[in-house]
């Protein structure tokens, strides 16, 4: 019979080899992007156009304690190539989880009051973070964002509010910019986004709110998407913003499947969808956070396992693919973010 010793180094063994397949494709993708020619011996044709390479996928399991890492062209159980884990990580129920484009990880937690861990490029296993945020407003902190100035963006569903803190902050943040007021109409806020911009998007209850670049205090939302043609359900979970800055939201009602509607960039009031992905093909149910891949494909947390579905996907249609299963570890993901 295989020992547990036997079965760890075995398990060890497949992450080393998926994180060096994972290596060889980046730097497979470095090479090409270099240009330069070359001679086309026999006249060959040229083949179909190269897809864009799948980034590494990054995941917030809430229940374990951890942050997977996967890639994000990964379907069924499979295992994770990176786990970040144990008591150094100082990881206390994360919900969120935002990727900056050197692939330094931060991580939004919402266990003993709230705070936001920060870990270096590469991180794996019992990581100890760089930075810890533990103030600036944070009170259960749940999805997050980067700006493209690496400014981060954390949305408190206890407090009401959106904190913000700058690329260095770190310990008991306090003087940051936050997002709060009765003028702000966020309530219970879910999941924030930003946009080059640097328009702010939140997942509130039952409402998609933005609002203008350098918000901050008690600020009136530029668009509100609320109300029954919209077909958002009671808890609005996660938003996310593709390459033409259609906005994407995630949605459940205890009484109802979860469900993904889809948003113009203009859109506001009680605006209909453009599109909306529902119905019992889809599997979804307890939907939690959202993610656009760069080829437009909609990446969710839905139970214990992360739902795939192709760019412009619409109504009751089966996700193309599902990273589920007891490889992969995964419990209760939440958070997910693909690297730049």
């Amino acid at each position: 019979m295989e020992s547990a010793r036997e079965r760890e180094e075995e398990r060890s063994i497949t992450m080393r080899l998926r994180l060096l397949l994972i290596s060889l494709s980046c730097c497979l993708a470095a090479c090409g992007a270099r240009g330069g020619t070359f001679s086309n011996p026999g006249g060959l044709t040229a083949g179909p156009a190269a897809k864009t390479p799948s980034p590494n996928l990054f995941v917030a399991d809430t229940a374990n304690n951890a942050v997977d890492v996967f890639v994000s062209s990964d379907n069924g159980d499979v295992a994770p190539a990176v786990v970040i884990s144990g008591a150094a990580t100082q990881l206390g129920a994360p919900v969120g989880v935002a990727v900056a484009h050197d692939g330094t990880l931060y991580v939004s937690n919402d266990a003993a009051g709230g705070s936001v861990t920060v870990y270096p490029p590469g991180s794996t296993g019992a990581a100890v973070p760089s930075r810890a945020i533990t103030c600036g407003g944070l009170s259960q902190p749940a999805g997050i964002s980067l700006d493209s100035s690496g400014n981060l963006y954390v949305a408190n569903t206890g407090g009401n509010s959106i904190s913000v803190f700058a690329p260095t902050d770190n310990g008991c943040v306090v003087g940051n910019r936050v997002i709060e007021g009765t003028h702000t109409c966020l309530f219970a806020p879910r999941d924030v986004d930003t946009r080059e911009n640097g328009a702010v998007y939140v997942a509130s209850q039952g409402a998609v709110l933005v609002y203008r670049p350098g918000a901050s205090g008690d600020a009136t939302p530029m668009q509100k998407i609320t109300g029954s043609s919209t077909k958002l359900l009671t808890f609005s979970q996660g938003v996310s913003l593709d390459a033409s800055f259609d906005i994407y939201v995630t949605s459940v009602s205890p009484h109802k499947p979860g469900r993904i509607t889809v948003y113009s960039p203009a859109a506001t009031g009680n605006a209909a969808p453009l599109r909306t992905i529902s119905g019992t093909a889809t599997t979804l149910a307890a939907v939690e956070k959202i993610e656009i891949d760069p080829n437009g494909n909609a990446l969710v947390t839905n139970g214990a396992a992360i739902d795939v579905f192709a760019a412009g996907a619409s109504g009751n249609t089966a996700p193309t693919a599902v990273i589920s299963g007891p490889s992969t570890t995964l419990a209760n993901p939440a958070g997910l973010d693909l690297q730049p």
